[in-house]
């Protein structure tokens, strides 16, 4: 997590820093209080709603930002590092919701 908050991010996924593993982490505790930083593991998207173009950078490459076009909200699956299944709905505001 030191990289990603050293770079002022929100997510980073193992692959970034050389760990071939199905697994990134999110942290946006910045703009929403109630939240904790969360790790997926074997995150699987099950549905996605809407979309939207957003500029965005990357931890790996810091100078560069492009447009991208994503869902504006998504429904992810996934389990926690104590081996719990999660499903929860994320929203093009970064709000997460325990589904």
């Amino acid at each position: 997590m030191e990289s990603m908050y050293e770079a002022e991010g929100i997510g980073l996924a193992a692959n970034q820093i050389g760990i071939s593993k199905n697994i990134f982490i999110v942290d946006i505790t910045h703009i929403d209080e109630k939240e904790f930083p969360r790790i997926f593991i074997n995150g699987k998207i099950e549905d996605t709603e809407g979309e939207s173009v957003y500029s965005e950078g990357c931890l790996s490459l810091p100078e560069l930002k492009f447009d991208v076009i994503r869902p504006e909200s998504v429904t992810i699956r996934y389990w926690d590092e104590n081996k719990k299944e999660h499903i929860i709905f994320l929203s093009k505001n970064l709000q997460l919701k325990n589904l």
